[in-house]
C-alpha cells in the first residue's frame, strides 16, 4: 500500500501555517508509483499543480490509497486558498517602470486599474523609482533583472509581472524563469523572435507544471494582428467555413520609435549575423510553432515545427522586403516592417487552437501601394529605403554613426507618444471557401508603438490579475495574447479605445 501517512500530516499542519509551505514531496514505496511530486506551491486562483492532479488520478486506482488521496487533496486545497493573499502580495507587478514605455504603463495603471487590486512597481534606479507617479496602496521594488535572487522575489510575491525591460534577449531570460518556476503570470513586450523561440524550448514544462501564463508580444506587436485573425476566423466559423487567404494591411499610421526599440532591433541583428540558425528562424513563418498535428506537441510539450513531407505552400520568407504583386488584394505591396514577430505569433495560436486555419495558412502582413506603375515606383521606394536602413544598422561604422547622431537614445522615446498624439489603422481580410470576405479593422488614437501599446500590455496584465482572483486561471504555458485573452480581451480594449470592428459581404 502507498505509505501517505507523513505527507497528510504535513499538508494538514500547513494548511494552518501563517505562512506558505513551497514544497511538498511525496514519497512512496511501490515502484510503479516512483516519480517524485515536484513543487506544488500555492499559485494565484488556488489551482492544483498538474503533476499533483495527475499523482493524485494514478493513486484513486486502489481503495485504500483513493481514501488518502481525498484526504490529501481537500487540505492541500483548503491551504492554497487560505494563503493565496499571504503568497501574492501584488496583483500586478511592473518590471521596467521607470523606462520609457514602462511610465506610460504606469501611468495607465494608476488611472485605470480598480483601487482593490495591489501594484508593485519594480526598476534598478532608487531615484527614478521616487520620481515616478504614484497612489496609495502602491509598493515601490527595487531590483536587477541579471539578478536570480531580485527575479525570484519579484515572481513568487506577484500574480502577474509585466515586463517593459528590453533587449529581452539581455535582461528576460532570469524573470521568465522565475515566473515560470513560481507559476505566476508574465507579459512583455517582446518582438525578438529567436529569443522567444528559446524561451518556449526552455521553460515550457516548467510553466505548465507550475500553472503560468506566459504571453509574449502584447503591445502593437502582435495584439492587433492575433486578436484581429482571431475575430475575423470566428466570424467565418460562425457562417459554416473558414477562411482561405489572410491579408493584414497597414493603413493610416503616425508613430515614431524609442531607444529601447532601436537596441531590441540591434539585438536581432547581431545575433542573425553571428548565427546561422537565427538566420533560418527568421526566415521560417513557422519560428515559433513547436508541435504538429500528430507530434507530441498536442500534449503541450515542444514536437517537430515543419510541415508533413517538407511540403508548406507559404514556406519560408526572406527577410529582404522586396515589393510583390498580391493578386488577392491586387495590389503592389511590400511586408509590414512587424511582419516578421506578427505571422509568427498568429501561426503559433493557429496551433495552439488545433490549426483551425489549417496547417499552412495563407496569412501575410503588407503595406498596399496601389495596382500599376506608380504603385510599383511606390513600392520600391519604400522597399530600398528599408533595405539601405537595413544595410547601415548591419555596418558597424555606419550603425556608430546612426546611434550617435539619428537614433533615439535607451529610455528616450518619440515627442508623439510624450504629446499624447499619434494614431493607426490596420485592416484584416480574408476571403472564404465559399467566397464570402470578412474584413478586421483596429484603430486607435494613439501612438501605435507606445500609447496604444501601453493601453495592450496593461488591459492583458489586468485580463490575467482579474481572471487569477476570480479562480479562473488562464491556459498554463506559452500562450499568445488570442489563446490567453480571446474575446475578453477584445471587449476590454475595446472599451480602452483600441477598437476592433468586423465586416462581411457575400461573395460574388
Amino acid at each position: 500500500m502507498v505509505r501517505l501517512s507523513k505527507t497528510i500530516r504535513l499538508v494538514e499542519e500547513g494548511a494552518k501555517l501563517s505562512r506558505p509551505v513551497h514544497r511538498v514531496v511525496i514519497r512512496y514505496r511501490r515502484s510503479r508509483y516512483r516519480r517524485p511530486l515536484r513543487r506544488s506551491g500555492p499559485e494565484p486562483g488556488g489551482r492544483l499543480h498538474h503533476r499533483c492532479g495527475s499523482f493524485f488520478f494514478s493513486c484513486s486506482r486502489t481503495p485504500a490509497a483513493a481514501r488518502l488521496t481525498r484526504r490529501i487533496r481537500q487540505a492541500t486545497i483548503s491551504f492554497m486558498s487560505d494563503t493565496t493573499s499571504a503568497v501574492r502580495p501584488y496583483d500586478i507587478t511592473l518590471a521596467g517602470a521607470t523606462g520609457f514605455t514602462g511610465r506610460l504603463v504606469t501611468e495607465y495603471l494608476l488611472e485605470n486599474a480598480p483601487e482593490s487590486l495591489r501594484l508593485a512597481l519594480a526598476g534598478r534606479n532608487p531615484e527614478r523609482l521616487g520620481a515616478l507617479p504614484t497612489r496609495a496602496g502602491v509598493t515601490v521594488l527595487e531590483g536587477d533583472l541579471l539578478k536570480s535572487g531580485d527575479t525570484d522575489r519579484i515572481a513568487a510575491a506577484s500574480r502577474v509581472v509585466i515586463s517593459t525591460v528590453g533587449p529581452y534577449s539581455r535582461y528576460g531570460d532570469g524573470l521568465v524563469k522565475s515566473c515560470a518556476r513560481h507559476g505566476t503570470h508574465y507579459v512583455d513586450l517582446a518582438g525578438e523572435v529567436p529569443w522567444i523561440r528559446r524561451m518556449i524550448d526552455s521553460f515550457e514544462p516548467t510553466a505548465r507544471a507550475s500553472g503560468a501564463c506566459i504571453v509574449h508580444c502584447c503591445g502593437f506587436d502582435s495584439i492587433p494582428s492575433d486578436l484581429g485573425v482571431m475575430l475575423l476566423r470566428e466570424e467565418m466559423q460562425s457562417h459554416g467555413t473558414r477562411p482561405r487567404v489572410l491579408r493584414l494591411v497597414v493603413g493610416d499610421t503616425v508613430g515614431g520609435f524609442s531607444g529601447g526599440t532601436v537596441e531590441s532591433l540591434l539585438a536581432v541583428f547581431r545575433e542573425a549575423r553571428q548565427d546561422q540558425r537565427t538566420r533560418a528562424l527568421l526566415c521560417d513563418p513557422d519560428g515559433l510553432v513547436t508541435h504538429r498535428p500528430g507530434s507530441s506537441g498536442n500534449s503541450g510539450m515542444p514536437g517537430p515545427a515543419s510541415a508533413p513531407n517538407g511540403t508548406r505552400r507559404h514556406g519560408s520568407r526572406t527577410i529582404v522586403a522586396l515589393p510583390r504583386f498580391d493578386r488577392f488584394l491586387q495590389h503592389w505591396t511590400v511586408p509590414f516592417l512587424m511582419a516578421v514577430i506578427n505571422e509568427r505569433v498568429v501561426r503559433r495560436t493557429n496551433s495552439l487552437e488545433g490549426f483551425p486555419l489549417g496547417t499552412d495558412p495563407d496569412y501575410r502582413e503588407v503595406i498596399a501601394f496601389g495596382a500599376g506603375a506608380g504603385g510599383l515606383l511606390r513600392a520600391w521606394g519604400v522597399a530600398a529605403v528599408t533595405i539601405l536602413f537595413g544595410t547601415l544598422l548591419a555596418l558597424p561604422p555606419t550603425r556608430w554613426i546612426l546611434r550617435r547622431l539619428v537614433l533615439p537614445r535607451a529610455g528616450d522615446g518619440p515627442r508623439v507618444a510624450v504629446e499624447g498624439g499619434g494614431h493607426f489603422r490596420v485592416t484584416i481580410s480574408g476571403i472564404a471557401e465559399n467566397g464570402r470576405t470578412t474584413t478586421v479593422s483596429v484603430r486607435a488614437d494613439r501612438d501605435p508603438g507606445y500609447g496604444a501599446t501601453a493601453v495592450m500590455i496593461a488591459e492583458c496584465a489586468l485580463h490575467l490579475a482579474q481572471q487569477s482572483r476570480a479562480n479562473r486561471p488562464p491556459p498554463a504555458g506559452f500562450q499568445t495574447p488570442a489563446t490567453a485573452g480571446g474575446t475578453v480581451l477584445v471587449r476590454r480594449l475595446n472599451a480602452a479605445g483600441i477598437r476592433f470592428e468586423v465586416g462581411t459581404k457575400n461573395g460574388d
